[in-house]
């Protein structure tokens, strides 16, 4: 899978650019919140600021000679953490999700994020290729259609849980770990989705002979999953039966917009929630808001952009509440159509079975 110059620095700038401030951003926050503040539905409720300080300063800590790096996104007041494993998309990092971070941190969250090796701070930037002619291109390919690639960015995940304890010690911080919640966008979205159980078919070389190879990550261990701009089938190894092992209550969040190096239509990218067996699904559908909205570093005052992106951390937050916290005005909301139609920025439409 190989894409031109231009889309390639595109992404890679994204990736390099934090865009506003934390402090911009918290400042930003703090101006919308004068008007959530005086309502009392349960958008606004959960989309204000939450009783706790946003984190200061993300903590990088390193495990086993830096084979696995983390950043830690913890509020510098809360007495005890509920869990989020956070996976980045292909090539950038997890800082540049610095703004939702913020935002789950003050509702009394830990973000961990591994850096996975197709980072730009590691491998990603191994992608580059230049021809006989010197024309650069991008042959993402070694890093999405790897299987390899797709079982580390997993155990990165599986290991960062077994790492708590240590990190709890390092950051001085308890952390709940009674419901932890897998997270990730674009390519962390599918390695969300592959622990929570799709089933994904792999090359496997035989000497002269290619074999397909099922490869199925089930970890029991989440409680629930929040997947970004995830895949449907047709790519990354995923069929149709991709979906049948899948029990875990999720939200996925995408749109008519949301186009990556998959090059999926939104409705393609619904696909899991749609054919997954069970009930506890959540689609959050976008009308607006491209396959960078996420990170929330474009969403400047004042900008339709800083209203699709708090139309997307309420639902997070909803989803958050309903699953960690157990809330019943939450679980109801999400199934309430007028939750967001009737009170949010009408950027999405929520459809839960």
């Amino acid at each position: 899978m190989k894409m031109n110059r231009r889309f390639a620095l595109q992404t890679i700038l994204s990736a390099l650019s934090l865009g506003i401030s934390s402090n911009a951003v918290m400042a930003q926050n703090f101006i919308t919140d004068l008007d959530l503040g005086n309502r009392k539905d349960v958008y606004a409720r959960h989309g204000i600021a939450g009783n706790w300080k946003p984190v200061e300063v993300p903590v990088l800590i390193n495990f086993d000679n830096k084979s696995l790096q983390t950043w830690v996104y913890c509020s510098p007041n809360v007495d005890r953490a509920k869990l989020i494993v956070f996976s980045h998309d292909l090539l950038v990092e997890p800082q540049i999700y610095l703004p939702l971070f913020e935002f789950l941190t003050t509702h009394g969250y830990c973000v961990i994020a591994p850096v996975h090796e197709d980072s730009f701070l590691n491998e990603g930037l191994n992608a580059q290729e230049n021809d006989v002619m010197g024309n650069v291109s991008w042959n993402f390919g070694a890093f999405l259609e790897n299987k390899d690639i797709w079982i580390k960015r997993a155990n990165d995940c599986n290991k960062t849980v077994e790492k708590i304890n240590e990190i709890a010690n390092t950051i001085n911080t308890a952390i709940d770990q009674s419901s932890p919640i897998i997270m990730g966008h674009g390519l962390g979205a599918f390695t969300s989705q592959i622990l929570l159980g799709a089933k994904v078919q792999a090359v496997k070389i035989d000497g002269d002979e290619q074999q397909k190879e099922e490869i199925s990550l089930n970890n029991k261990n989440w409680s629930a999953g929040i997947l970004l701009s995830p895949y449907g089938s047709g790519v990354l190894g995923l069929t149709e039966s991709s979906w049948s092992n899948i029990q875990a209550p999720f939200l996925i969040i995408t749109g008519d917009e949301d186009r990556d190096l998959s090059n999926q239509s939104g409705v393609e990218k619904s696909e899991m929630f749609h054919a997954s067996p069970g009930y506890y699904r959540h689609l959050g559908y976008l009308n607006k808001g491209d396959h960078t909205i996420f990170s929330g570093q474009r969403a400047i005052l004042n900008t339709k952009e800083y209203d699709i992106f708090k139309d997307i951390k309420v639902s997070i937050n909803i989803f958050l509440n309903a699953y960690t916290g157990y809330n019943e005005e939450a679980f109801r909301s999400l199934y309430n159509t007028s939750t967001f139609d009737v009170f949010g920025y009408k950027y999405i439409q929520m459809t839960s079975k």
